[in-house]
């Protein structure tokens, strides 16, 4: 039996006519694969290539952190770092104001609950009824170190009659606590020194009063006292 020839030149062009038909019927997506697969396309690999570039870069456009910030036609940051900084400050900035705000008011009313304190104080050191009725809250009383309890009533008749009369009454070391926007503490101690029904009087006393605010006036509505020094 006689072997023939074989002639590769038309195994080849049969070859590249297979691969024509796969181009024309796979589209031009698969026909980059297909000619990469059989090696008769060069630089196929290119447009792979490519396509992972763009992708990194617009992962990193929008993400801004990997590949440093990403900025506007004016210079401003527009990535997610620069979008979580600014809020930060901005948070930052608003609970700074929010905090001396609320410190402020805090320090307004303690101000105010001390001067309460003291215009009381000259009141009753000039025997003005009317303002210690102002600055007693209707069902004021106040407790001694013995147990008596006096009432709004009862200060209000003394500095009418006079029976009760002072040189001297001064507080001083106070301390003020306020709580909410109605209620206040102030501790410290007060000097006396005057007259109560014809006997002298000349006393130091620790007190704990307690104030409510009532149409924007504070107003004292309890004390408690004990002597320190006869």
């Amino acid at each position: 039996m006689e072997l023939q020839p074989v002639d590769f030149s038309l195994h080849a062009k049969n070859q590249r006519n297979v691969v024509a038909a796969v181009v024309s019927t796979a589209g031009r997506r698969k026909s980059a694969t297909a000619l990469w697969w059989i090696g008769l396309s060069e630089g196929h690999t290119k447009p792979n290539r490519r396509r992972r570039d763009f992708r990194r870069q617009s992962r990193s456009r929008s993400y801004g952190v990997a590949s440093g910030s990403v900025q506007d036609d004016h210079g401003r940051d527009c990535s997610v770092y620069g979008y979580v900084r600014r809020m930060k400050f901005f948070l930052t900035f608003s609970l700074a104001c929010v905090g001396a705000a609320l410190a402020e008011t805090a320090t307004d009313e303690s101000a105010a609950v001390l001067r309460a304190e003291r215009d009381g104080c000259v009141a009753y050191l000039r025997g003005d009824a009317d303002t210690i009725a102002k600055f007693l809250t209707d069902d004021y009383t106040l407790t001694n170190s013995k147990g008596d309890i006096t009432t709004a009533a009862d200060d209000i008749e003394d500095a009418k009659t006079g029976r009760v009369h002072y040189d001297v009454f001064e507080n001083y070391d106070m301390k003020v606590r306020v709580y909410g926007d109605h209620t206040a503490i102030v501790t410290g101690k007060t000097k006396v020194k005057g007259h109560a029904q014809g006997k002298p009087l000349d006393i130091i006393v620790q007190f704990t009063d307690t104030f409510v605010k009532q149409n924007g006036r504070w107003r004292l509505a309890a004390g408690h006292v004990s002597r320190l020094k006869e």
